[in-house]
């Protein structure tokens, strides 16, 4: 449900067709998969916020990876 609504965002910040794919549009418009997301926030509230820094680093290895 969540990925749906970050697509519908995508597809209209970038003005792109239906049939772009996921990836691309999160690509386009700079926004990481919400799953990611998720993960480095989840990460950042058991570890702190001095941990942010890695998280983030973490979540740009884990794109990139995709």
């Amino acid at each position: 449900m969540l990925v749906q609504v970050q697509r519908r965002i995508a597809l209209r910040i970038v003005s792109a067709y239906r049939t772009t794919s996921t990836k691309a549009l999160l690509l386009l418009t700079k926004v990481p998969p919400i799953h990611l997301l998720i993960r480095m926030r989840t990460h950042i509230e058991r570890k702190g916020k001095e941990s942010s820094a890695r998280a983030q680093d973490n979540l740009l290895n884990s794109w990139q990876e995709e």
